[in-house]
C-alpha cells in the first residue's frame, strides 16, 4: 500500500524553523513514499545484493531488483562507481555512508536517478543506466537540458562508458549535500556550474559539481574546495 504525503502546514506567522520542520518533514514522507513503492514492486525475495560493505546496519550495498541477472557491462558501472567514490572519500563506502543502500531498479522513478537523502538510499533506474554516457547525453541535450560536452568529459580512457555510473556518482552527490548542508541549505557556489543541468538548481549544481570533482575534472571558482572540505567535515577524511 502506497504511503498518504500528508500536508502539514505551520500555523500563520509561525517562526522559520517551523516552516523548515515541515519542508524537512514533508520530504521525508515523500521519500518513505517511493521506497514503499520500490518495496511493493521488489519484496526482498526480488533482490540481489551486487556489492556489499561493512557489516550489519552500517553496510553500504548496491542492490539489484528484480529476477533478471545484471547484465556484466551493468555490473562493471557500478564497481566502477563504487572505487571511484571510496577514491573520492578516501575510505570504503560503508565507513563514509554507513547504512547507505543503491537500488538498480527499473518502472520506480521517472528519470536515470534519485536520491532519497533522508532514507540514506540512491535509486539508479536500471533500463536507463544501460544507456552509454553519449546517448545519454545526446538525448539530455535535446531535451534543453545539457549543451554538447557536458557528460562525455567524464568518458573515455579511464572514464564513464555507461550513464549508470555517473548517475550513481552524481546521486551520492545529493546525499553528501543533504548530509552536510540540509535540504533547502545547499551552498551557493562562485563562478559557472560545470554543466548546464547544473544551472537549473544549486543542488543540481552541488551534484553535478561532485560528479566532476569524482572524476578529476576542473571546476569553476571555490567548487573543488567546498566539496573538499564538505568531505572531510562529514567523515574525518584528512
Amino acid at each position: 500500500m502506497a504511503e498518504t504525503v500528508h500536508n502539514i502546514e505551520p500555523a500563520n506567522g509561525a517562526p522559520e524553523g517551523a516552516h523548515q520542520l515541515k519542508n524537512e518533514l514533508q520530504k521525508s514522507a515523500e521519500e518513505r513514499a517511493v521506497l514503499t513503492k520500490l518495496e511493493s514492486l521488489y519484496p526482498p525475495d526480488q533482490q540481489t545484493t551486487l556489492i556489499k560493505q561493512g557489516e550489519g546496519s552500517d553496510a553500504a550495498e548496491v542492490i539489484l531488483c528484480g529476477s533478471e541477472q545484471a547484465p556484466p557491462q551493468l555490473l562493471e558501472a557500478v564497481q566502477n562507481a563504487t572505487s571511484r567514490l571510496e577514491a573520492v572519500f578516501g575510505t570504503s563506502l560503508d565507513k563514509a555512508m554507513p547504512g547507505l543502500k543503491v537500488y538498480v531498479a527499473d518502472g520506480v522513478i521517472e528519470g536515470g536517478g534519485l536520491a532519497l537523502g533522508k532514507q540514506n538510499a540512491v535509486i539508479v533506474d536500471r533500463q536507463k543506466g544501460l544507456l552509454s554516457v553519449q546517448d545519454a547525453e545526446t538525448t539530455t541535450v535535446e531535451l534543453g537540458f545539457l549543451n554538447p560536452g557536458d557528460w562525455t568529459r567524464l568518458s573515455g580512457e579511464s572514464g564513464a562508458s555507461l550513464v549508470a555510473e555517473t548517475n550513481l556518482v552524481h546521486e551520492v552527490g545529493h546525499i553528501l549535500d543533504e548530509r552536510v548542508h540540509g535540504h533547502s541549505s545547499t551552498p551557493t557556489f562562485e563562478g559557472e556550474a560545470p554543466t548546464r543541468y547544473g544551472d537549473s538548481a544549486p543542488q543540481e549544481d552541488y551534484a553535478e559539481s561532485f560528479l566532476y570533482y569524482a572524476y578529476g575534472k576542473k571546476l569553476a571558482g571555490n567548487r573543488s574546495k567546498v566539496i573538499a572540505d564538505d568531505i572531510n567535515k562529514n567523515y574525518g577524511v584528512e
